[in-house]
């Protein structure tokens, strides 16, 4: 024997009820939640980068080598001995991607001076070398 809700016996809609009705057909992105980029959205120009150029074309090396690896890879580090910066790049799992793309997250680290910057992004490619599609500045929740 089962025994009804408090809902059912009160014959009320529980509390948030026309919330979560509403929500889900909200388009919106909450923090939590990250859409997938389309293929065609292109990294941000040099001044959107989360760390220096330079930096940037050293830790892209490594990740460059890093997504190339079939095996999800652990930390693969990487440095720019000219700035003193250095960090690891981490590529994770593997997504397909829009037009039968294989796209893999990744996630990078940059260390100067004791000051950590994160940022992470998404690389794609469907035939040839894989192209970074996404990348931003990561903060911690």
């Amino acid at each position: 024997m089962t025994l009804p809700s408090l809902w059912e016996r009160t014959n009320t809609t529980p509390p948030g009820t026309a919330q979560m009705a509403a929500q889900a057909t909200d388009p919106v992105t909450t923090g939590s939640v990250r859409r997938p980029a389309p293929a065609s959205e292109a990294p941000p120009a040099q001044g959107g980068l989360p760390i220096p150029q330079a930096d940037w074309d050293a830790a892209k090396a490594k990740l460059m080598e890093a997504l190339a690896d079939r095996a999800d890879t652990p930390s693969v580090p990487w440095d720019n001995p000219q700035s003193g910066m250095s960090g690891t790049v981490t590529a994770m799992q593997r997504a397909s991607g829009a037009n039968g793309q294989t796209c893999r997250d990744f996630l990078g680290s940059a260390i100067k001076d004791g000051k950590e910057v994160w940022f992470d992004g998404r690389a794609c490619r469907t035939v040839g070398p894989w192209a970074v599609v996404e990348l931003r500045p990561w903060r911690r929740t």
